[in-house]
Parts: structure tokens; sequence; C-alpha cells
């Protein structure tokens, strides 16, 4: 039991229409996780190649480095 004595668990689906929607809403958070996964990995290997040529090259969601010549010019 949770507090104050009330049941805090989920519930459990009421019949075979809750429990298809419920495994439908699985399935769609599934695969939406794959896709943030798929362009992570996109986004980092992108930046590692980057990096093999320029050691500069920040990583994936970090906020650019201005880099300035000796005159102060980008």
């Amino acid at each position: 039991m949770g507090s104050h004595g009330r049941d805090t668990r989920p519930q459990r689906p009421q019949n075979r229409v809750e429990d298809s929607q419920q495994l439908q809403g699985i399935a769609q958070s599934i695969q939406y996780s794959q896709r943030v996964l798929e362009e992570l990995a996109e986004a980092f290997n992108s930046w590692e190649e980057t990096r093999k040529s320029d050691t500069r090259a920040n990583p994936p969601g970090y906020r650019k480095k201005n880099y300035y010549d000796q005159q102060g010019r980008r």
C-alpha cells in the first residue's frame, strides 16, 4: 500500500480492449525511443568522423565554441 493506506500500484486493465490499448501505447513508446536512439547514434558518429579532421569539433548537444585567429577573426 502507498501513502495514507491507498493502493498506488498501476491498475490492471479490466478487459481485452484496455489491454490492447495499453500494449499499443507501449509499442509506440518503444518505437519513439528507438528513433531517438538512432538519431543520437547518427549525431555521435557524424561528430566522431568530423573530429578526425578537426579536433575543435564539439560533441552533439554542446554549444558551439567560437574560435578566433590571432587577429580576433572567427
